[in-house]
């Protein structure tokens, strides 16, 4: 399959999404205190093979919990990126290779190195992040589904 082909396949999936399921981990030596579990609902919006997601996510807390992000659709990869301080923020590109998606490089917000994968099965999409730091070990895990 050519790498464009996977792309925009990926792309008519995702500006369909409409559901999430949400999960923070901190794992060992973290002082975040990140542990929820969370599920929502996603409104999409297209514009120009950019993808906006606004989220609206109920943790196990009761806690209501807002975030936007973006995918950008380029010809052999996605960029992912987060909403931060008034504008959206880079974070990973995940290149198209060997009939998957592969990050292209950490990205690092100091003192912090975040690891992202990508992967899509079925009807669902699947966003893993880790982060690493001097107080963090974190796991975040989004599935999206239509």
């Amino acid at each position: 399959m050519k790498k464009i082909d996977e792309v925009m396949r990926v792309y008519e999936m995702m500006r369909n999404m409409k559901k999430i399921y949400f999960e923070a981990k901190s794992l060992q030596n973290s002082q975040m205190g990140w542990n929820h579990i969370g599920k929502g609902n996603v409104v999409v919006k297209e514009e120009n093979n950019k993808l906006y997601f606004f989220e609206e996510i109920i943790l196990d807390n009761d806690m209501q919990y807002s975030d936007k992000k973006l995918w950008k659709f380029k010809e052999d990869y996605i960029g992912f990126y987060r909403f931060r301080n008034g504008e959206y923020e880079k974070i990973f590109e995940f290149l198209f290779q060997n009939k998957k998606f592969m990050m292209k490089k950490e990205y690092t917000c100091v003192p912090d190195l975040y690891y992202g994968e990508f992967k899509t099965l079925d009807n669902k999409v699947y966003l893993l992040i880790k982060i690493k730091g001097e107080k963090k070990n974190e796991v975040l895990k989004y599935t999206y589904l239509i």
